[in-house]
């Protein structure tokens, strides 16, 4: 499968695990500050979608296969909601067939779609979060489940 990577730093973490992309592929990956995100959710591209710092309330994500996004980002959008299960939920109330990773402050994640939630804490004391964004894509790229692509993004 290939993967047009719309952050630059990621991409030579990309390359290193070997996942190839380039601009006439049909799955992107991307941060909401981009600015090609609102044209990418217009199209049938499928979108992984990392949640960094601009605001998404306005966004249709409807057409975000998976949401990337760490607790503090997340609670704010949740009015300070620590509990990352019931952040997961709401998540999931407004965009049911919406994917979603949440990266923990404890170094740990969460996977969560309509059907399953697992949770993978830390084992390795290095914990990177684009490490672990390009682990888990990678992973998940060659057909691995989710709860395997959870390990290997938290086990480095």
């Amino acid at each position: 499968m290939e993967l047009n990577v719309r952050e630059e730093k990621l991409k030579g973490l990309f390359k290193q695990f070997q996942v190839e992309h380039n601009e006439n592929c049909k799955t992107v990956f991307i941060d909401n500050n981009d600015p090609e995100l609102e044209n990418y959710l217009k199209t049938d591209y499928i979108v992984y979608l990392h949640m960094v710092d601009k605001e998404v309330r306005n966004l249709d994500l409807t057409k975000v296969n998976t949401i990337f996004v760490n607790k503090e980002y997340a609670s704010n959008l949740e009015n300070g909601i620590q509990d990352e299960q019931r952040i997961l939920e709401l998540l999931l109330k407004k965009y049911p067939n919406l994917r979603a990773v949440l990266i923990t402050d404890k170094k740990g994640a969460y996977y969560k779609d309509k059907d399953l939630l697992i949770y993978q804490k830390e084992l390795v004391s290095n914990f990177d979060k684009d490490l672990f964004l390009v682990k888990y894509m990678a992973s998940e790229l060659k057909g691995n489940s989710e709860m395997t692509s959870l390990y290997r993004g938290v086990n480095q």
